[in-house]
This record gives C-alpha cells, sequence and structure tokens, in this order.
C-alpha cells in the first residue's frame, strides 16, 4: 500500500529499487551463457506430432466451447484492485462472445447467462463483441474483487479446476472447455 501511495504522490515517476551487480551475475550455467536447450522440454517435442496435438485440442461434447481467463482490458487494473468504481461506466463485468455463437445459442446482448466449466458455473452478462472468435468466450482480469463486502462481477479462477494444465504443469487457464446456457 505505501508504494501505491508514493506513485500517486510522484506522477512525474518514481525509482522503487535499483539493481546492484551484473544480469550475468544471475545466470546459472557453469559458462555463464543462456542455455537455449531445457533439458525438460526435449522428449515431450520429440514426442510431439500434428495428429497427437489435435486430439488434444478435441473438445468433449458437454464442453463445446473455450473459456479463455484472463482478457486483458482498456481499464485500469491496477485500480480494479482497489476500487471498482474506476469502472462504473464501462461494461467490464461481461462474458465477450462472438455474434454467430450468440445467434446459433438465441443469447441477446445483456442478457444474464450461466457458464459451467469442469470446476464450477456461475452467471454473467454477455456482451456481444467483434474480438470475440467463433467457438470462444472471454472473462477480463479483475472482476470478482470483494470491496465493501459486495463481490463486483465473476473471478475468472473460480472456473479454473487446478488440475487443468499439460504435461509440463503449464496451466491451462487460456484453453478452458466450457459450456453456456441461456437463463430464460
Amino acid at each position: 500500500e505505501a508504494i501505491f501511495n508514493d506513485i500517486l504522490k510522484n506522477p512525474q515517476g518514481l525509482i522503487i529499487a535499483r539493481y546492484q551487480g551484473s544480469n550475468f551475475d544471475s545466470l546459472a550455467t557453469e559458462d555463464k551463457k543462456l542455455a537455449i536447450i531445457i533439458e525438460e522440454l526435449i522428449e515431450p517435442l520429440q514426442a510431439a506430432t500434428i495428429e497427437s496435438e489435435l486430439e488434444n485440442m478435441k473438445l468433449p461434447a458437454k464442453y463445446p466451447l473455450i473459456l479463455h481467463a484472463g482478457l486483458h482490458h482498456e481499464t485500469v487494473a491496477n485500480s480494479n484492485m482497489r476500487d471498482p468504481s474506476w469502472n462504473e461506466k464501462r461494461r467490464w463485468q461481461t462474458m465477450l462472445i462472438n455474434a454467430d455463437d450468440a445467434d446459433r445459442m438465441e443469447i441477446a446482448d445483456g442478457e444474464t447467462v450461466r457458464i459451467t466449466t469442469r470446476a464450477s458455473s456461475v452467471e454473467i452478462e454477455a456482451e456481444i463483441s467483434p474480438l470475440a472468435a467463433a467457438g470462444c468466450v472471454y472473462i477480463r482480469h479483475g472482476q470478482g474483487l470483494i470491496y465493501e463486502g459486495r463481490k463486483h462481477g465473476v473471478n475468472v479462477n473460480e472456473l479454473v479446476h487446478s488440475t487443468d494444465r499439460d504435461e509440463m504443469c503449464t496451466p491451462m487457464h487460456r484453453r478452458i472447455p466450457c459450456r453456456i446456457e441461456k437463463l430464460s
């Protein structure tokens, strides 16, 4: 909180830390060079084929869409963490959906829908957007904040299962199988 307040008091800029030393001192390799080959990736890369990757990309029938969690948006994200009133005149607590997908599901712009993943279900306002790719829905960062005892929007992390990750343990938070249901 102190750094945040210092930033507000110094609109011209603020130095908060200086690195003492050489960046190359941090390299863990014996020769102090960057290691381009990452040993842990060799086997998975050699085993990968177009066919296996296409098979891995197939969506289960009960979750025909892809949720991309954490869409960036034009609001002041750090301010969301403190006071959501920064965005009160914007539609920031929505799920973006492609117009063709919305038409197919008979979902109107502004309508509340249910989004369901393996982890959870939540209700959220649908926003028909040209930014949304067909077959994909998006929920922005910064929602789900509990501020002054009230929850503002949907925390997209509630829809991500802790075991949704690839063989290298990379979280699959940008490709979550989901379904959308019209509520009325």
